[in-house]
């Protein structure tokens, strides 16, 4: 397909290429640096935490690399640990998005299709979504989640993770020395003995099927999930699964308490109020208190003025009297105020 000149399939696929080098092909950052954040994160030298740590990084990703390491219990791991200073990346990158979403609103405003896209709305949700990507213990939560879902199924392995060996910046997991599932058509990899058939079989497809293969099948389907979620072995293993889940949430408990306490005690823990709909509210608070200034500093020359006329000190400055500048500057800032308020405007 071609718009103006531009083959669109042929961009998809420099992007899809592109994209892809963010997953694992990043430039690494330097180990030296990584070690420091594990030491600052976990409280303890990496020497002395792990029984072998490579120096080298497995896998370096758009906002974290890998590295291959050893419990001192013999566990070989995998620690992700988070690009230095990634976050104030992204939150430069947000701002600037932001800012570009604002002047599009502004300058397209009224376009057809832009009117009803809240671009800043959409930003802000992508804004909160990419900061708990941040997080690794939001990360090792949903590991642990997800583990107890599918702790039945033998055909999924999920890598176990090390509490103990993690924080918000750093994810200590079992390693597991596998394929990439994109890596599934590849002919080395299907002499190990993988068939990719099976593979898509296992994996949720990320795009609905075109609209009337759903509108044939959706009747049955909705039948068929209404049947399999009313099924009693079903509804005994999900109650069976809550309260493991229950029980992980428990145990991790003190872990996240350990650590909310050790951010208020280090001073990180920050909150943060947002007050939506009072933006008009300070602007006229801010014009009111303006002019009252205004005022009051116009009162001020008006009666410095007359009580130099009274004076009998001279009261003169290049042959000027002082009282005639006064009254002047007075004046000017009167009109100034009163067309302000007329206008309805900021000074």
């Amino acid at each position: 397909m071609r718009r103006n000149g531009v083959c669109i399939e042929g961009l998809r696929v420099l992007y899809k290429i592109e994209l892809e080098k963010l997953q694992d092909k990043v430039p690494p950052f330097p180990t030296e640096d990584a070690k420091r954040i594990i030491e600052e994160e976990l409280g303890g030298s990496v020497d002395t935490m792990f029984k072998d740590f490579e120096d080298t990084p497995t896998a370096a990703a758009s906002m974290a690399q890998v590295y291959r390491a050893v419990l001192p219990d013999g566990e070989e791991v995998a620690i992700k640990v988070q690009r230095l200073g990634i976050d104030q990346t992204v939150g430069i990158d947000l701002q600037i998005m932001l800012h570009l979403a604002t002047l599009i609103k502004h300058h397209y405003k009224g376009e057809e299709g832009l009117s009803a896209l809240d671009l800043e709305a959409i930003l802000k949700e992508f804004g909160r979504a990419i900061r708990k990507e941040l997080d690794f213990g939001i990360e090792a939560a949903h590991i642990t989640r997800f583990a107890t879902n599918f702790q039945s199924d033998m055909t999924i392995h999920v890598p176990k993770v090390y509490m103990d060996f993690s924080s918000r910046k750093v994810l200590t997991m079992e390693f597991i020395d596998r394929f990439k599932v994109t890596d599934c058509t590849k002919k080395e990899v299907q002499e190990q003995g993988i068939d990719p058939k099976v593979v898509a079989s296992r994996v949720l497809p990320c795009r609905p099927p075109p609209g009337k293969y759903t509108s044939l099948e959706s009747e049955p389907f909705a039948k068929k999930l209404v049947m399999e979620r009313m099924n009693p072995q079903k509804v005994i293993k999900d109650m069976s699964n809550s309260v493991i889940e229950t029980s992980t949430l428990i145990r991790d408990l003190p872990y996240t308490l350990n650590e909310m306490l050790t951010k208020i005690k280090q001073g990180d823990t920050k909150i943060k109020f947002e007050h939506t709909g009072i933006e008009p509210m300070i602007k006229t608070l801010n014009q009111v208190t303006n002019r009252i200034t205004f005022a009051i500093v116009l009162a001020s020359l008006a009666i410095g003025s007359a009580l130099i006329v009274l004076s009998d000190i001279p009261h003169k400055w290049v042959g000027i009297p002082i009282s005639v500048i006064g009254f002047v500057i007075a004046a000017l800032i009167g009109f100034w105020l009163l067309i302000s308020i007329l206008r309805h405007g900021q000074m």
